[in-house]
């Protein structure tokens, strides 16, 4: 067996190394996924039995990493508010942990969730889009494109993909979702700014109510960029992302 488990969780790295049989978590992938920004403060506030250290082997050579028992992972969730602790607890309890202890590793269920599939719903082609994604950071581009294949998604011709190691269809699924929020959640405004992160709360608001599946912040700004073109507003980087030349449209107008 590999010395590390690679696992996705909201496009988060989560790496499970077996020590003894028993599965421990290096800290700042759970910290990442509970979005605890002092990842050392809280993990050093855990017992000496409930974290150590671990060597893996990196591009640039031997690195080591803080790792954390199931009992320390637990304590770390269990002092979240945040509605990421919730998911990643369900995900851990219910899916990856009694797959790792029966198989000794960790494989997404994708059947199940390609049964439920439909064509003919953008929703569902977004799950689907989802699904690739995930299977392009666990196995790579090649098993990617073979998932994408298998689950009859529609390809864009008119996409010219980037230098990614994931297929076209998945940004052009989030350009997609974000060409109706931009014109029915947005309105062009000459001079208006507005911050990246106000922009995409305002998508995420906007998604749930329409009831679609939200994409990450990362996805959001890479398909907003591309999209800038075509709807002629700016995407400025500085100390903060702005948007000029968009709005969100008032509730109700």
């Amino acid at each position: 067996m590999n010395d590390l488990i690679n696992m996705d969780f909201e496009d988060n790295l989560v790496r499970i190394v077996k020590l003894e049989g028993e599965p421990w978590f290096v800290g700042k992938d759970v910290c990442g996924c509970l979005d605890i920004k002092k990842a050392r403060n809280s993990i050093d506030l855990l017992d000496d039995d409930e974290r150590g250290t671990y060597t893996v082997g990196t591009p640039s050579g031997a690195q080591k990493v803080t790792i954390v028992s199931e009992p320390g992972l637990y304590r770390l969730i269990f002092r979240s508010r945040k509605p990421e602790a919730e998911r990643f607890k369900r995900w851990l309890a219910h899916d990856v942990l009694p797959s790792i202890r029966k198989t000794g590793a960790y494989t997404p269920n994708r059947e199940r969730l390609v049964d439920r599939a439909d064509l003919g719903s953008l929703t569902e082609v977004a799950n689907k889009s989802r699904l690739v994604e995930i299977a392009a950071k666990i196995s790579g581009p090649r098993a990617a494109c073979e998932l994408w294949e298998k689950l009859e998604l529609p390809m864009v011709s008119s996409f010219t993909p980037r230098k990614v190691d994931i297929p076209t269809g998945i940004v052009a699924s989030s350009e997609n979702q974000l060409r109706i929020f931009i014109e029915e959640g947005c309105q062009l405004e000459a001079g208006y700014t507005i911050t990246a992160r106000a922009m995409f709360l305002a998508y995420k608001d906007w998604a749930l109510t329409e009831g679609h599946p939200i994409i990450s912040e990362t996805a959001f700004g890479r398909a907003m960029l591309h999209l800038s073109q075509d709807y002629n507003f700016q995407k400025i980087k500085a100390r903060v992302v702005t948007y000029r030349g968009l709005r969100v449209k008032e509730v109700g107008s």
